[in-house]
């Protein structure tokens, strides 16, 4: 419930003396403890008679201990003092805390049996979002869809990016600026320009989704996070059907270093959506971490900061050395990748780990991407076991080149 709802009951006469009235309260508390801090635990409406006032630094420190404990806003009675000092109103402006002025003839009882309710009906609200969301889960509703539902009802608009810059759903005008915000912010959420930016799910940013609502959410950062965990729940939807991808990945791998004959290799290809006469790519990655001991490996992260710079179209199976993925080389895979590394490079940051791999085409020719060679981790997308009895390599795209060739 909002302070501006408040005051649009005729029957409380409440009047805003100080602060945003958008702010936002999630219970009551009456007090008149001097510094009651220790029993509060945030996003109250904190309702006080000022029996603690006896000198104008009593209004600091009775703020100072609102403030920290997180409280949303301050509602003054008047039965008291007669009036609400001035050096109050000073210190939650400077606090940044709404203070309403509560008139002698409404007493906290009466505010607190008015504004209970809603706060009931409030939460009423949010358990019926959640079943309307769960039941368009359930219908197969994609990702645009649960995002236009939630957003619709929260009133809320604005945008999900990648990390590389891409919009993923909804509308932004500068979504590589958003990225380097999302990328580059100590803590999350933060205000950035005319956005709210909040982070989609708990993974690595150089991997992840922001989800960047218009306007100033930070004091209603509530409703971005339900909005996040909409969109967070569709993502880990489409994790569990990537997962089914990458064994197919890791398979395909296994059958090339295994000494699988042509005819396996190509229906491994065709399973991982290549066709047989397509030309693609053997990308191996890592991403490292320096000094990192939580989070995903290097491999692990490498592979997924591939598949969201590549539109997630691809997948990549991370192993020991690195994350593998075959990349087919379509005419709009490769007309998107000089835009997916320039939007990398403009959101590239200290958060967002350097990428470092190798590519190998079809045809035998490579092409190193990143920084450096990742020794090992090239070999591995390009080589198969030393076979005993000689130096005979056997690498996945040579062999279902040879394929190509032969049907």
């Amino acid at each position: 419930m909002r302070i501006s709802d408040l005051l649009t009951i005729d029957d409380l006469r409440l009047r805003l003396l100080t602060g945003d009235p958008a702010r936002e309260f999630s219970t009551v508390h009456i007090t008149d403890l001097p510094e009651p801090g220790r029993y509060l635990s945030g996003g109250e409406l904190v309702l006080t008679g000022l029996m603690w006032w006896h000198e104008p630094p009593d209004s600091a420190r009775f703020v100072a201990a609102l403030a920290e404990a997180g409280v949303a806003a301050l509602g003054a009675g008047q039965a008291w003092l007669g009036h609400v000092p001035d050096d109050l109103v000073a210190a939650c402006a400077d606090a940044g805390l709404p203070l309403v002025e509560v008139p002698v003839e409404v007493s906290f009882r009466t505010l607190a049996e008015t504004v209970v309710p809603r706060l009931a009906g409030d939460v009423r609200d949010a358990l019926g979002r959640h079943r309307r969301l769960v039941a368009a889960i359930a219908e197969g509703a994609d990702l645009r869809e649960l995002f236009e539902l939630t957003a619709a009802e929260l009133g809320v608009t604005g945008a999900v990016v990648s990390a590389s810059g891409e919009v993923l759903v909804g509308a932004a005008g500068d979504p590589v600026g958003l990225a380097k915000a999302y990328l580059t912010a100590p803590r999350l959420p933060v205000k950035v320009g005319d956005h709210t930016i909040f982070a989609v799910g708990r993974g690595h940013r150089a991997a992840g989704w922001a989800l960047a609502c218009d306007g100033d959410l930070m004091d209603r950062a509530d409703l971005g996070y339900e909005l996040a965990a909409c969109v967070g729940l569709e993502r880990s939807r489409m994790e569990e059907g990537r997962r089914v991808e990458r064994r197919l990945i890791e398979q395909l791998i296994v059958a090339a270093l295994g000494g699988a004959d042509v005819a396996e290799l190509n229906a491994g290809l065709r399973t991982c959506g290549v066709a047989a006469a397509e030309p693609y790519a053997i990308v191996n990655v890592t991403a490292p971490r320096p000094g990192a001991t939580r989070g995903p490996d290097p491999a692990t992260l490498g592979g997924q900061v591939v598949e969201e710079l590549l539109g997630r179209e691809v997948v990549a199976a991370a192993g020991a050395d690195g994350a593998i993925a075959v990349v087919p080389l379509r005419e709009r895979t490769t007309a998107e990748l000089p835009a997916a590394r320039r939007r990398r490079r403009a959101g590239r940051a200290a958060r967002h780990p350097p990428v470092r791999g190798a590519q190998r085409r079809a045809d035998g020719r490579r092409r190193r991407q990143g920084r450096r060679g990742g020794g090992r981790a090239r070999q591995a997308a390009g080589r198969g076991p030393r076979r005993r009895g000689g130096d005979q390599r056997r690498d996945l795209h040579a062999r279902a080149a040879a394929g190509h060739g032969a049907g």
